[in-house]
């Protein structure tokens, strides 16, 4: 990638909210996630068992135990949380950056021409398959 184009920061900010983030959570709701456990700390001490032995409890206030997961320190959670607010700073920066060039006038100069639009990567395969798929539809047409 051309670390120079105006649009990478987007781009990255955008794959990391609606494909790396939910596939994380994913990971995690399935306790999947790599990493350390991090023990809570009660003030009032270990009463987890006292609470789950106990008879006198509301059916909630079990239902609330049983529903609460410990959590784990992931290295890789870390970075990506880390790398998302760095994009973010980086669309913040572009974004008043444009807007001071609006105010003062100055058309904005691009550091390279060609980054102004990107265009779509055509694989060789899909253009065949294409291709391919044009000559059967000719040719079942022809013999009908």
């Amino acid at each position: 990638m051309d670390r120079s184009a105006p649009q990478l920061a987007k781009l990255q900010e955008s794959f990391i909210t609606h494909i790396v983030g939910p596939l994380c959570n994913s990971y995690d709701s399935a306790g999947l996630m790599p990493g350390k456990w991090i023990e809570e700390n009660n003030e009032s001490g270990d009463t987890d068992e006292h609470e789950e032995d106990s008879p006198d409890m509301d059916s909630c206030d079990s239902h609330e135990a049983r529903k609460k997961r410990r959590n784990v320190y992931c290295q890789i959670t870390q970075h990506l949380l880390q790398n998302h607010q760095m994009w973010k700073k980086v669309i913040e920066e572009e974004e008043r950056r444009a807007a001071k060039d609006k105010q003062s006038g100055e058309p904005r100069t691009a550091l390279h021409p060609s980054s102004e639009q990107i265009e779509a990567i055509k694989e060789e395969e899909e253009e065949k398959g294409k291709a391919k798929e044009e000559e059967d539809k000719a040719a079942s047409e022809a013999n009908q």
